[in-house]
């Protein structure tokens, strides 16, 4: 249900992008929903030792609602509804992300919409 996905790592004051975990002091994921599902929107983060942090329960995440109009679409949508919001979720870790393979589960309430990955080295 979600789709147009964009992972980025930064690092420091001026926000460079990185690729190491260690040095990454803020983590954006961003990616558009329709409109309809959009609200109450939460992530979980599963680590490369299998731990979870989920964005629900914690203080260093921040969520911003944008809304536009899809111009393009290459899938079919059931109900013909091409309106959707661009969600961007901020998460300011509190430790040193470890390298490897990092998952992240995208989830309204209880419903799975989908799910990405980012390796750190």
């Amino acid at each position: 249900m979600a789709d147009n996905y964009r992972i980025e790592a930064f690092s420091g004051i001026n926000d460079h992008l990185t690729i190491k975990g260690k040095r990454t002091k803020r983590l954006s994921i961003s990616f558009d929903l329709p409109i309809d599902v959009a609200n109450d929107v939460h992530f979980t983060l599963i680590d490369p030792k299998g731990n979870e942090f989920s964005s629900s329960t914690s203080k260093n995440v921040s969520i911003i609602y944008q809304e536009e109009t899809s111009k393009l679409i290459a899938s079919s949508l059931g109900n013909g509804d091409l309106d959707s919001k661009r969600v961007e979720m901020i998460f300011k870790p509190d430790y040193k992300l470890q390298k490897g393979t990092y998952t992240i589960k995208i989830c309204n309430s209880d419903e799975y919409l989908g799910s990405t990955q980012i390796r750190f080295k």
